[in-house]
């Protein structure tokens, strides 16, 4: 399971933003993003949302992006899982039992190889929406095969 801070970094990054550029979308400093990034100061709840509907709003001019969430146990609400766009999809697929798993590539930061992130969720009510853009981006794949032979 990817944490919170994995996950805005993941956010971040997919949208190619630097800390500093990130920071000025919801007010915070530079340095305040980096320590959540490391997991070194917790993300208010208020911010945390302010933020990914901030980068998922302006990201979606320009490609689809997806934020897969587990429901929290401790009352909390729902926690990020994962961030996927449309660039690094790979695959969904049901495993019968109420959940899905989600395929996508990433380039691993150590060894610049490229490599395949499979996230396991539950097909909560939260994910409905993540596993419809995800089946469609999945027919799409599937179509551009089937024009290639």
């Amino acid at each position: 399971m990817i944490s919170i801070p994995q996950t805005i970094r993941r956010l971040r990054e997919a949208r190619n933003l630097s800390t500093e550029e990130a920071s000025k979308l919801i007010y915070v400093t530079r340095r305040t993003i980096e320590l959540w990034e490391k997991g070194e100061r917790v993300i208010p709840n208020a911010k945390l949302e302010l933020y990914m509907a901030k980068l998922l709003n302006d990201y979606q001019t320009n490609k689809q992006l997806i934020v897969i969430v587990a429901d929290d146990c401790n009352n909390i609400g729902v926690v990020p899982l994962d961030v996927i766009s449309e660039d690094t999809f790979l695959s969904i697929s049901e495993d019968g039992f109420g959940n899905a798993i989600i395929a996508s590539m990433f380039v691993d930061r150590i060894t610049r190889k490229p490599s395949v992130h499979r996230t396991k969720f539950s097909m909560s009510p939260h994910n409905l929406r993540a596993v419809e853009i995800a089946n469609n981006w999945q027919i799409k794949i599937e179509m551009e095969l089937l024009s290639n032979n």
